[in-house]
């Protein structure tokens, strides 16, 4: 019947996707095109003419605007799923990933910014 209270039930690691609390985080839940999974910290961009978003820099939203940032790992899939993204707070800049032939560029920061994202 004894139990051992100082035993770690689990652990917390940091991932320093988040920079500070100067910002308040908040999130929503957006459609995102069907594919390829997507890591923590990857930023997306709208595609206007569907309405669901995809990753920044990709041939799926080449005309897009970076708009907000994955909260969650999501595994890959046919159909276009719901997806947890951060749409305001303080984030670290390399810990932000966008597509292969993409850089987030100083527009791309500032796009982020103007919705409320700030990237240090």
């Amino acid at each position: 019947m004894s139990k051992l209270l100082n035993k770690s039930e689990y652990d917390v690691s940091y991932d320093k996707l988040i920079a500070s609390n100067k910002h308040p985080l908040d999130v929503k839940v957006v459609s995102v095109v069907p594919g390829d999974g997507l890591k923590r910290g990857t930023v997306l961009s709208l595609v206007e003419a569907s309405g669901v978003y995809g990753v920044f820099g990709s041939s799926a939203v080449s005309a897009g605007n970076a708009n907000c940032i994955v909260a969650d790992d999501v595994e890959a899939g046919s159909d276009a799923v719901g997806v947890t993204v951060y749409v305001s707070g303080c984030f670290n800049e390399k810990a932000l990933a966008v597509a292969e032939s993409a850089t987030l560029d100083t527009k791309a920061i500032e796009d982020l910014r103007s919705k409320g994202i700030f990237v240090e």
